[in-house]
């Protein structure tokens, strides 16, 4: 059965292999699909912060060296994709 998620509740999304949990604000959704192929339907808010996460960067409300808070959620943030990351955190910030 197919999601009908707006971009604005996710909070973050994990993967496991070809499965994937969908936080939003309300209640957590599990699908049938990998990270790469939602990578493609998604805004460009959202940034990959570690090999199984997808971040929604505009409901960060904390960065840390290793992890960002998102709703009093720690979604890690390994070095491989942390630049990116901050730097995308940044240019939000200023908008």
């Amino acid at each position: 059965m197919p999601v009908n998620v707006s971009f604005t509740s996710i909070l973050y999304i994990q993967s496991f292999g070809n499965y994937l949990k969908i936080f939003t604000d309300s209640r957590m959704y599990l699908i049938s699909e990998t990270l790469i192929n939602i990578t493609i339907l998604l805004s460009k808010n959202f940034q990959c912060t570690h090999k199984s996460y997808i971040a929604n960067l505009n409901r960060v409300s904390k960065a840390t060296r290793t992890h960002l808070l998102i709703d009093d959620k720690k979604v890690p943030a390994s070095a491989m994709y942390k630049v990116i990351v901050f730097e995308k955190l940044e240019v939000l910030a200023k908008l």
